[in-house]
């Protein structure tokens, strides 16, 4: 496994220390090189050249749901190599296995602390033919084949995003330490790639998270206008932070190849902006939890920009879907899409409710829930032009 040395981490913090500026307003789609990085910058497409369709056709669970469909908590959904549809159940600690057509296949793993079980099931994601589930209290990343059959455990001791396509499981680690009462918190997650328990862990970029401002009561407020990065993978890792619309891609290696950048505008902390969050909190949030947020509003180190985004998923047919971020109504909010090529394909607005957790070439999987919190996992339809 390659390592990445103190001059590519140097270079690193270079690029990504320099990615907090506005990019190039552009009328076309533009290719440039920088330091052998490759800069794609597209225009703000006002039409998006695909949507999802109204209604989906498939419905995994809901409030008359039985069977191995009645989840209590979906925590994840991933979608393997030959279609199948894999859903980690917190509430019954097991993975529920579907057909593409919705057929149940098998359920794997079960509550417990031996091999194949867990005491928190995270799925992680697929690679070739099998499937990552990590069990967080035991530090334990199991592999499970299509079949269901369990193939081994390793231990992990990290926050795991996503698995490369080679198998290697991608993690991010953030130091926790005491706050002082009244002071920021400023931390940064490490993204680390790790393949397996003899070698340590490979940092392959480092991001600011969101700071948090700490209450006399010993609560964490986060301050407003600034998102956690994110990240998942597929050929690419893919990183999204900062203000300016934009996804990095790095390689396995931890090295930064492409940049999918748009050409808009970052948003200020303006007045507007203060106004906003501070009617969204009045309107949401209970009185101690209100009064902590709103005097997060006046602090000191409110920076000066919003993020641009706060999640990213990469979808199988190497598009990335990057979802903006707002600071009163972050679930509303449309993913910007590229194309396999790094083209901008426009901005995609997903149904209410539903929580984005996989693409492939024609459809988006995720989790709906309802008004009386049951949830639902769903399948929709791309329609392409």
């Amino acid at each position: 496994m390659r390592r990445v040395d103190a001059s590519v981490l140097m270079m690193l913090s270079l690029i990504f220390g320099g990615c907090d500026q506005a990019g190039p307003d552009v009328s076309v789609a533009t290719l440039a090189d920088s330091s052998g990085v490759e800069i794609i910058a597209s225009p703000d497409a006002n039409v998006a050249s695909l949507q999802i369709d109204k209604l989906p056709d498939l419905t995994l669970g809901g409030l008359d749901a039985t069977g191995p469909e009645a989840f209590g908590d979906v925590a994840g959904v991933v979608v393997a190599r030959d279609g199948s549809i894999w859903v980690s159940d917190e509430q019954s600690l097991s993975v529920e296995v579907f057909e593409a057509d919705g057929t149940h296949r098998m359920s794997v793993g079960r509550g417990g602390d031996g091999p194949g079980e867990f005491r928190r099931v995270v799925l992680v994601g697929a690679a070739g033919d099998s499937v990552a589930v990590h069990d967080g209290p035991s530090y334990q990343l199991n592999w499970f084949g299509l079949d269901g059959e369990w193939l081994g455990s390793e231990r992990v001791e990290a926050s795991l995003r996503a698995v490369t396509t080679a198998g290697d499981p991608v993690g991010a680690t953030s130091p926790l330490f005491t706050v002082p009462p009244g002071s920021v918190m400023r931390d940064s997650a490490t993204f680390e790639l790790w393949s397996s328990s003899a070698e340590a862990w490979v940092e392959i970029a480092r991001v600011p998270t969101q700071p948090f401002l700490v209450s006399e009561g010993g609560s964490l407020t986060p301050i407003p206008f600034r998102a956690t990065a994110a990240v998942d993978a597929n050929e690419y890792m893919l990183v999204v932070a900062g203000p300016v619309f934009e996804v990095r891609q790095l390689d396995r290696g931890g090295i930064l190849q492409r940049i999918l950048r748009v050409s808009r505008p970052p948003r200020p902390v303006d007045a507007n902006a203060r106004a906003e969050r501070r009617a969204f909190v009045e309107a949401e949030y209970d009185a101690d939890r209100r009064d902590r947020y709103l005097a997060a509003l006046e602090h000191e180190h409110v920076p000066d920009l919003q993020a641009a985004y706060h999640d990213v998923v990469a979808g199988s047919d190497g598009s990335s879907w990057a979802h903006r971020y707002d600071v009163s109504f972050p679930d509303a909010q449309p993913w910007d899409v590229f194309g396999a090529d790094g083209s901008y394909e426009g901005a995609v607005q997903l149904p209410d409710g539903f929580e984005l957790a996989a693409v492939t070439a024609e459809h988006v999987y995720g989790v709906h829930t309802d008004e009386c919190g049951v949830d639902e996992v769903r399948r929709y339809r791309i329609i392409r032009p």
